[in-house]
């Protein structure tokens, strides 16, 4: 009888180590967070278009619009590492896509970080090169989804007015595609056009 109490006893501490165990894991994967983030600086100024090129609010580095933009889209390419786990998310990584030359469309909402210097193009902490060329750009402007999931997500890449593969300030032939959800950045920008 002292051996089954025994046993009894051994197996029950066993499941409440495993479920101890478990419980620390989905704590911890819930409150760490994994991000699908490019590599880019806070710009200089941010420009909204709603809509149409010129219909646009600029937003100057000091104004409290300025931070929430640029925090709004940075923490849209961070998620709970749980949920990404569960989504299958955990390694969906930065595209950077070159193409023919590509000219923006404004219709919705497109968010331009405008640079004051030229910025190399980089994935991670790494310089970006195709054919053994780096990449430089002067804006990146974000197409805002108001689909309220993470998605791939396109960011034009405006190469500096001197660079030889600068067109025009609205047309790009280099772009990132970055996992994220903009849909909260989407509502916020709407309620400054109201």
């Amino acid at each position: 009888m002292k051996t089954k109490t025994k046993k009894i006893k051994i197996i029950s501490i066993l499941i409440l180590l495993i479920f101890a165990i478990i419980s620390i894991g989905v704590l911890t994967m819930s409150l760490n967070t994994t991000s699908y983030a490019m590599a880019f600086n806070a710009p200089a100024k941010i420009i909204v278009y709603y809509n149409e090129e010129v219909g646009n609010q600029v937003y100057e580095r000091d104004s409290a619009q300025y931070h929430e933009i640029y925090l709004s889209i940075c923490s849209a390419y961070k998620q709970s590492t749980l949920k990404a786990f569960i989504n299958g998310d955990l390694n969906k990584s930065v595209k950077v896509e070159h193409g023919d030359n590509t000219s923006i469309n404004f219709d919705g909402i497109k968010v331009n970080f405008v640079y004051a210097s030229p910025q190399s193009v980089k994935l991670k902490s790494n310089v970006y090169l195709n054919d053994g060329e780096s990449y430089w750009y002067q804006n990146l402007i974000f197409t805002i989804s108001d689909v309220d999931k993470f998605q791939y997500n396109q960011v034009a890449i405006i190469p500096p007015i001197n660079d030889d593969n600068y067109i025009n300030q609205y047309t790009y032939s280099l772009s990132y595609k970055a996992y994220s959800n903009l849909g909260k950045t989407y509502d916020t920008l709407v309620e400054y056009f109201k």
